[in-house]
C-alpha cells in the first residue's frame, strides 16, 4: 500500500463525526479539575438565563499540549447546545485564506468558533482582542455596498500550547482559563473503550483496546491505530477487530511515520 493512501486512510476519520456529536464535558475523559470549572461557568450561565438575565459568553483559552484539545473545545460547545462548531488554525488567519471577521460571521445563534491559536500572529491577536472587547464583528453590506458593523455574542474558544505568546491585551479578555494535561496511558484506555462502545465495534478480545493504550502515547496515535484497524478489518469483509488487524495496522502506520522520519509507534 503507497504511503500516500494510508495518509489518506488516516485522514477519513469519519469515526470522529459521531463522537463529535455525542461528546460532552460530563462525558469527556481526564482532566477532571478543567472540566469541572468548565461544567462550573455552564451550569452559571444556564442558571443565569433561567433566571431571566441575559447573561453573555465568556471566551475560554485552553492551555496545553494535549492532542486532544480539539476534542476538549467540541464538549465546551456541545454542553452550551450548540449545534455547530467552526475551527480554524492560526495558519489560516494569518495567510489570509480567510479573515477573523469573516471566520466569526459564519454560522448563526446555535454556532460556537474554536481557534486553534498556536503562532497566531500579533495582526489576529489585535483582531481578535477587539473583537472580544467590543463583541461587534465587520460583515460586507450587500444592499449599501458597505461594511458594517453588527453585535457577536456567542462562544469563542482559543488554545495555545504556550501562553506566553499571548499578549496581555488579549490574555486578559479570558476570564475563563484551563490548563491541559495529555491523558494517561488508564485514561487513554478508557477514551479507546469509550469510542468502541459508541461505535458498537466488535473486538475479538478485550486485551486489544489495552494493547493499544500501552502502545500509543497519545489519544490521537491510539484513535489512528483504531481507525486502521478498522478499515483492515473491512477491507476483509469481517465484523470483527482481531489481533492480525491490529498488528497489521501497526506496522504500516509504523511503516509511514518512519517515511516522514518521525518517531514509530510503540
Amino acid at each position: 500500500m503507497e504511503a500516500d493512501n494510508i495518509e489518506q486512510i488516516i485522514a477519513e476519520l469519519e469515526i470522529d463525526e459521531l463522537f463529535d456529536q455525542e461528546i460532552s464535558l460530563k462525558r469527556m475523559i481526564g482532566n477532571d479539575s478543567g472540566r469541572a470549572i468548565l461544567q462550573l461557568y455552564i451550569d452559571e450561565f444556564f442558571n443565569n438565563r433561567l433566571a431571566g438575565l441575559n447573561p453573555q459568553h465568556s471566551p475560554i483559552l485552553l492551555i496545553g499540549k494535549s492532542s486532544s484539545i480539539h476534542v476538549m473545545a467540541r464538549a465546551i460547545s456541545n454542553s452550551f447546545g450548540n449545534l455547530l462548531c467552526h475551527t480554524i488554525t492560526a495558519k489560516w488567519l494569518n495567510d489570509n485564506v480567510i479573515s477573523l471577521h469573516n471566520f466569526l460571521g459564519e454560522g448563526d445563534e446555535f454556532s460556537a468558533y474554536y481557534i486553534d491559536g498556536d503562532k497566531l500572529n500579533s495582526h489576529n491577536q489585535l483582531q481578535l482582542s477587539k473583537i472580544l472587547k467590543e463583541k461587534k464583528i465587520f460583515y460586507y453590506d450587500f444592499e449599501t455596498q458597505s461594511w458594517r458593523k453588527k453585535t457577536f455574542n456567542r462562544l469563542i474558544i482559543l488554545s495555545t500550547s504556550n501562553k506566553d505568546e499571548i499578549p496581555h491585551i488579549l490574555l486578559k479578555k479570558f476570564k475563563i482559563q484551563v490548563n491541559l494535561t495529555k491523558l494517561t496511558p488508564i485514561q487513554i484506555e478508557l477514551a479507546l473503550r469509550q469510542r468502541v462502545a459508541l461505535l458498537k465495534l466488535k473486538m475479538s478480545s478485550e486485551d486489544l483496546v489495552s494493547k493499544i493504550a500501552q502502545t500509543c502515547e497519545t489519544i490521537n496515535q491510539a484513535m489512528q491505530v483504531l481507525v486502521m484497524s478498522l478499515r483492515i478489518m473491512k477491507s476483509r469483509n469481517k465484523e470483527t477487530i482481531t489481533e492480525a488487524h491490529l498488528n497489521m495496522a501497526l506496522h504500516l502506520l509504523n511503516e509511514n511515520i518512519k517515511a516522514a522520519g518521525r518517531k514509530p509507534v510503540g
